[in-house]
Order: C-alpha cells, then structure tokens, then sequence
C-alpha cells in the first residue's frame, strides 16, 4: 500500500503555483504596458524635441535675415530722408541747388554730403561733407582753395574737421552765396 503524505502539502503547492502564475501574467502585462506607454512618451518628447529645434532653427534664420536686412533697410530709410531734405531744399532757393550740384560734381565719389543746412534769409549754405579717409580730405582741401571755387561763391570757410570712429572724416562747409550764383554755377 501506498500512503502519501505528501499530497496535501502538493495540493497546497499546486494551489500557490497557479496564484504565483496568475500574478506573474498581471505584472507582466502591467509591465508591459507601462514599457509601451514609456515608449510611447520618450517616442513623443523625441517627436517634439526635434520639431521645436527645427522650428528653432527656422526662427533662427529668420531674424538673421531680418537683422541681415536690418542695415538695407537703415540706409534705404537714411537715403529716403536725405533726398526728401534735398528736395526740400531744391525747391526753396535755386541757387541753393545749383551750389549743391556744383560741390556734389566738384568732389570725387568718395565724399558725400553727410548734412545740409541752409538759413532763412538764402544766403548761406552749410554742408557736412564726410570723407572715407584722409587722403579724399586733402583732395577736397586742395580743390576748395582753388581760385575757379573761390570765384563761385561769396565766401567759403571750412571747420569741424573731426575724425569718427569708423575712420571716416567729417567736415563742415560754410559757403556764402551770391546773388545770381546759379547764373554761374548752371553754365559748367
């Protein structure tokens, strides 16, 4: 005969066997959700980093090309008020205008008229002429003491001359005109 007293010791086992089995199926299928549901967010933060680097990265060009733009549009802005207070200008006195074009003509590229004043009873004209460096300086000083220009205008004094920071020169014309000078001035 056999006599097993071990059977419900393995009843009990068998019994404990299917709860282990049954929790360790949740916890696998809960772990595995939560690996999916973890993949899935690391998946979307990766998704939106990437977006948002891009889209800062097209930010990024866009103010580079609008500060890139930025100086365009300084000296188009600084141009457009420059002819409008010459237009102004022209319209006001013509002799004014034929002494404008006449210093305009007189000196080379490389010196422009930084500045115009002018005063309310149209004998004197005040120009800021500016220079890129010294030696277009020392061309202007030579051709403003020529006698042709001496002969154009009233009188003629120079001052100011002063060096800015980007090397460039400033220097401010004073110039009397004479009555008719357009007469004169318009023939060359």
């Amino acid at each position: 005969m056999n006599i097993n007293f071990l059977r419900k010791r393995n009843l009990k086992l068998n019994k404990f066997q299917k709860q282990d089995k049954t929790i360790f199926n949740y916890v696998l299928i809960y772990f595995s959700i939560a690996t999916i549901i973890t993949i899935g967010l690391l998946s979307t933060e990766i998704f939106f980093n990437s977006r948002l680097k891009s889209i800062k990265k097209q930010q990024d060009r866009v103010k580079n090309k609008i500060t890139n733009s930025e100086d365009l549009e300084l000296e188009f802005l600084f141009f457009a008020n420059k002819l409008k207070f010459i237009k102004q200008i022209f319209e006001k006195r013509s002799d004014k205008q034929a002494a404008i074009n006449y210093f305009s003509n007189l000196f080379s590229d490389q010196i422009y008229n930084d500045g115009i004043e002018y005063d309310g009873k149209g004998t004197t004209l005040s120009l800021r002429v500016k220079g890129t460096n010294v030696f277009y300086l020392e061309e202007v000083f030579s051709k403003l003491e020529s006698d042709e220009v001496k002969q154009e205008f009233a009188s003629l004094s120079k001052s100011g001359l002063r060096r800015n920071e980007d090397g460039s020169y400033n220097m401010n014309l004073i110039i009397g005109l004479r009555q008719g000078t357009n007469n004169t001035l318009s023939n060359e």
